[in-house]
């Protein structure tokens, strides 16, 4: 655990204050350096299972219904309705690397990191203690205190997908698709029909604005939390009845190593100062 908590220690004040996609090279270089020094290969710590393709349907769902949530929840904490659909996506090279890298090789890595590597290594403290710290790192690390909430609602979708299917690429598929409706949803022309919906949803006062974005959002976890319980129906796998629930909450008390040491703590810090220094300086 202390190998896996130091390399959290150089991963996390890196990888994503350098240039995107460089951040996810760099992540994916130390990750493999990682397995080779511990003489691994990814079968020996990944859910490879294969899944139906009724479940990638419902995958790709919850994908639309949290990248509505993130959408809106944008709107929630900064309403500059005005700037939406002010750039028009085209199909330059550009703009193909940039959904490659956003759409693709970004939630890849971060899954291999944050569900595939990171989740594994705290499951036998228990899955609760596994969802609960895989998505409050995943949060932390985009460094954007408006969506930190969001980001980690995100984050516990994925790990319950990876812990329901017990395939690596479910949560993937599912990040990736947010990632993508979310790039559309900004661009012409279906941002120009949301630019009007948020208009009207607004009307003339901020804080029931704010209360509609909240029930929207609401509805849209609960729609989410509805598919993923078809995932958990289709794949035979109730990770909430008997033996298995009690096994989601259970705490290794046997365990010598503590659930949080030294450096994730001091990850943890770093994280929230640059979170911090982000918003002071963007009000500034």
């Amino acid at each position: 655990m202390k190998d896996v908590n130091l390399l959290l220690l150089a991963v996390f004040p890196l990888t994503f204050l350098i240039a995107y996609p460089f951040g996810h090279i760099l992540m994916f270089v130390i990750i493999r350096a990682w397995i080779g020094k511990n003489d691994l290969n990814f079968r020996d710590f990944l859910y490879l299972k294969r899944t139906k393709a009724s479940i990638v349907f419902f995958s790709v769902l919850i994908g639309a219904f949290l990248a509505l949530m993130n959408f809106f929840n944008h709107f929630y904490f900064r309403y500059n309705i005005e700037l939406l659909g002010s750039n028009k996506f085209s199909l330059s090279l550009s703009n193909l690397w940039f959904l490659f890298t956003f759409c693709v090789f970004g939630p890849v890595i971060e899954e291999l990191f944050f569900r595939g590597f990171l989740y594994n290594f705290y499951k036998n403290k228990g899955i609760f203690s596994a969802i609960i710290l895989s998505s409050v790192f995943f949060s932390l690390t985009h460094f954007d205190a408006y969506r930190i909430i969001m980001i980690f609602i995100i984050g516990v979708f994925l790990a319950l997908s990876y812990e329901i299917t017990k395939c690596f690429w479910v949560p993937v598929l599912i990040h990736g698709s947010i990632n993508m409706i979310h790039t559309f949803l900004v661009f012409e022309p279906i941002a120009g029909f949301l630019k009007e919906l948020l208009y009207w949803i607004y009307g003339d006062n901020v804080l029931f604005f704010r209360l509609k974005l909240l029930l929207i959002s609401i509805v849209l976890c609960i729609l989410a939390i509805l598919a993923l319980l078809f995932i958990m129906h289709l794949s035979g796998n109730n990770i909430f009845k008997g033996k298995k629930f009690r096994n989601m909450i259970f705490i290794n008390k046997d365990d010598d190593d503590p659930l949080i040491d030294t450096p994730l703590i001091l990850v943890f810090v770093i994280s929230i100062v640059i979170i911090v220094a982000r918003v002071v300086f963007k009000q500034n």
